[in-house]
């Protein structure tokens, strides 16, 4: 009887590849690809994976300093023209203040309980246009809030 062995050969082994519906390969490995190559590429698109996440890092990092930014540009700016407006209330406020006191100065002969009712009558009417709670200053803040949304959540 002729007893033979086989042995078998070194041979490159192929990692089947598998395609798409379009034949694009889509198994992870190109066909007839040594194992060395495959090792190659894969690390190469690894790296470029990092390299990729890194850079949208970054640019997040970069996007959201931006945006900081921008949000603390918008709060001077507010209030800078929230100063600016309060100041031309005040000087408003204290005209109105001068010309009413004008007014009441033309009521020397009015009896002294009729002067205090005038004077309540006019320092009622400042503060509803001028006071804090004032509808001019609710327009303003209205109109201000409108805008920094209209600014920061653009439709």
């Amino acid at each position: 009887p002729d007893a033979t062995v086989h042995q078998p050969t070194e041979t490159n082994v192929v990692v089947p590849s598998m395609t798409n519906s379009c034949g694009e390969n889509i198994g992870g490995s190109h066909p007839n690809e040594s194992r060395e190559r495959r090792t190659r590429r894969l690390a190469r698109n690894r790296e470029s994976a990092r390299q990729s996440r890194r850079r949208k890092k970054d640019l997040l990092l970069t996007l959201g300093d931006k945006v900081n930014k921008l949000h603390n540009e918008i709060e001077q700016e507010r209030m800078s023209q929230i100063n600016a407006m309060e100041k031309e209330f005040i000087a408003h406020k204290k005209e109105t203040i001068k010309e009413m006191s004008e007014v009441l100065s033309n009521f020397d002969e009015m009896d002294p309980s009729n002067e205090d009712k005038a004077l309540q009558i006019l320092l009622r009417q400042v503060l509803q246009s001028l006071g804090p709670n004032s509808l001019s200053r609710q327009h303003v803040a209205a109109f201000q809030n409108s805008q920094i949304r209209y600014h920061v959540f653009p439709t």
